[in-house]
């Protein structure tokens, strides 16, 4: 009879044992007489520890028959799974070379990793360990390389700019107001005018703007033409509000233009139908003239007065910027023959402080300039601070230029008495608590322009890795400010509400 081959011994060894295995699971205690039934536990480890024996005569049987010339030692198995890794590899580089457009194919490869540029690994390199059998990806599968990261440079900046992205950018050139000065356009002249000085910083500050753009709307009143098919009132405002428009796009209105605005309308609105066109004008007129008069002239009067019981003799008195109500303060206790001397606070770009000194300098009064930088050096000198606002907002805090929570704060600290002047017209409804919500980006050329001349500053715009950023205004919080010189008196930041109601019950 023939021999059995070597694997029909072993199946039939394998399944003797098996059946050995099998009749062992029910054993009779030879003590009690008991049956007892084996584990599972007990069963699996008897079977291991007969397959692991029967392997290990395998074993020593092909090497004692001299096969084990014919195995493959380990290191030779390492060897041909590593080249078939490598010649894999190689086959998936050159499918998505094939595929890759052009630009693609001509971008350095220097930054990327081995793995993707197509050369076969030496043998000997070793392969980082991850603990987890290498999975070998299709080539159709195979995932598209990762597009290069952006430097951090570059996020920060775009960072910058979405964070003040909701503010106006006042725009370097005025090109873009030039088609409505043109024939056939809406805007009237005199507006149009005002507005081109405004966008070029000609006419500056809170109550110049404001009188400039009543002025201009006189005009506008003076020379309107009415309409035959339309109202008196309807119409009239509809011109007043493509103005308003457009002096918004010159540059958004301050508080207190916003504020002339609304009580214009308000008086707009109240005209009856049956008044003559010529009467109406009258009347607008005559309510723009008196409000110029009572709302600015009148209050500045009264403020400078109000304020000087709080300016004594050798007063050391800080201002910071250039605000007319200031101007007059100052100018009303010189005249009245108080001695005092002024330190004069300015800051980049615009330098408006430079116009305060000029000022004061040419009444007499002895002044001190400095920059912002040194306002906590110069406070300990400093009896009283006086500033000037662009608004006060109904949860007390203060709008002024850039820089003037700064100056209240280090004044606060030295416990020296913040006192800011406003009219009233410049109160405002709104809560604002920071300077992100409601605020003006200059241009940035004013940045650029403002550099010392032995700072090169050609090409500066152009790189990419710095923005510019130009607030116009900052808010100061009540507590860092003593009182507010109003034409009503002198108040706490927290009136603002009163006032505002005593307002509308007035005009009602």
């Amino acid at each position: 009879p023939n021999e059995a081959s070597p694997g029909q011994a072993k199946k039939e060894k394998d399944i003797a044992v098996y059946k050995d295995l099998v009749s062992a699971t029910v054993v009779k205690d030879a003590a009690t007489g008991v049956t007892t039934e084996k584990t599972k536990a007990q069963l699996k480890a008897e079977r291991k520890a007969a397959f692991e024996a029967e392997n290990a005569a395998r074993l020593a049987t092909q090497k004692g028959e001299g096969k084990a010339g014919t195995e493959k030692s380990k290191a030779e198995l390492k060897a041909e799974r590593r080249a078939l890794q490598e010649a894999q590899r190689a086959a998936k580089a050159q499918a998505t070379g094939d595929k890759a457009s052009k630009p693609s194919e001509q971008a350095p490869a220097a930054g990327e990793p081995a793995g993707n540029t197509g050369t076969p690994r030496p043998p000997g390199a070793k392969k980082e360990d991850t603990g987890k059998p290498e999975q070998h990806i299709p080539l159709q599968d195979a995932p598209a390389k990762k597009a290069p990261r952006k430097p951090a440079s570059e996020g920060r900046q775009h960072e910058v700019l979405r964070l003040f992205s909701h503010l106006h950018q006042i725009p370097e050139t005025v090109d873009h107001l030039k088609p409505y000065g043109l024939s056939g356009s809406c805007i009237h002249p005199a507006v149009f005018r005002t507005g081109l000085q405004i966008a070029e910083g000609v006419v500056v500050g809170s109550n110049a703007r404001c009188i400039a753009m009543l002025s201009a709307f006189r005009s506008l009143v003076e020379d309107y033409t009415c309409d035959a098919s339309k109202r008196v009132s309807q119409d009239l405002r509809e011109q007043l509000d493509n103005s308003i428009e457009f002096l918004n796009k010159c540059r958004p209105l301050s508080m207190s233009m916003q504020n002339a605005a609304t009580f214009l309308k308000a008086r707009i609105s109240a005209i009856q139908d049956s008044e003559p066109a010529d009467k109406v004008k009258e009347d607008v007129t005559d309510f723009i003239t008196r409000f110029v008069h009572e709302e600015i002239c009148l209050a500045k009067k009264q403020i400078t007065s109000e304020a000087q019981q709080k300016i004594l003799d050798e007063d050391v008195i800080l201002t910071y910027c250039c605000s007319s109500l200031v101007k007059g303060v100052l100018k009303l206790a010189h005249e009245s023959g108080k001695k005092f001397r002024v330190i004069v606070v300015d800051s980049r770009p615009q330098y408006r402080g430079r116009e305060m000194l000029n000022y004061l300098s040419d009444l007499g009064i002895s002044c001190t300039y400095v920059l912002i930088t040194a306002v906590s050096y110069i406070m300990d000198e400093v009896t009283r601070v006086v500033l000037g606002a662009s608004t006060l907002l109904a949860n007390g805090y203060v709008m002024g230029h850039i820089g003037t929570s700064q100056i209240a704060l280090v004044a606060k600290s030295r416990n020296v008495p913040v006192l800011v002047c406003c009219e009233t017209y410049k109160f405002s409804e709104r809560v604002i608590t920071d300077s992100f919500a409601l605020n003006e980006l200059g241009p940035t050329s004013q940045l650029v322009s403002s550099l010392p001349p032995n700072i090169k500053s050609d090409g500066v715009k152009d790189l990419p890795s710095l923005s510019f950023l130009n607030l116009m205004y900052d808010v100061t919080a009540p507590q860092f400010v003593s009182v507010v010189i109003t034409e009503k008196g002198i108040l706490p930041c927290t009136s603002v509400p009163v006032v505002l109601r005593m307002r509308n019950t007035s005009s009602q």
